[in-house]
């Protein structure tokens, strides 16, 4: 018997940014992913659709976290959502080609993330347009362990 276990569609922003002490990149230092600069148009764009990305409880992130540079911060926007990786319900991260387990660990040294979620079409943009409160993300991923 073949089963097919529905998803739902949705659609997130995905990049990151902005140091400019780094070199710019469209992925990975983009500039216009920061909340300063937002710009939709210049952000990339992922979707579930894939069917290496139909997620359970998908939903749209944005994080935001110290730059390793002093004063600034940065932003990662993307989808997250829980599959069953190696028969373990995992919290994973699509980046338009590839769902890979979230890896939260930006350095050894103990710092404050802050997460925005929400679920809504293209939702994770600038800051203000996020309807889901913001929390830290140690907390977060705690409510949504407890969830899952």
């Amino acid at each position: 018997i073949f089963s097919v276990t529905a998803y739902t569609p949705l659609k997130c922003y995905n990049c990151q940014g902005y140091d400019d002490t780094f070199r710019p990149d469209n992925n990975a230092n983009n500039k216009y992913c920061s909340n300063k600069y937002w710009d939709a148009s210049k952000a990339a764009k992922v979707s579930n659709n894939d069917i290496g990305a139909h997620f359970d409880n998908p939903f749209c992130v944005v994080l935001t976290y110290p730059s390793p540079t002093k004063g600034r911060t940065l932003q990662v926007r993307t989808m997250w959502g829980y599959t069953n990786y190696n028969g373990v319900k995992t919290l994973m991260s699509f980046n338009g080609t590839t769902a890979v387990p979230a890896n939260l660990e930006r350095s050894t040294e103990s710092v404050d993330m802050n997460g925005n979620f929400c679920q809504k079409d293209l939702c994770n943009s600038a800051i203000g347009s996020l309807k889901g409160g913001s929390l830290l993300i140690a907390v977060c991923l705690t409510l949504l362990t407890k969830l899952f």
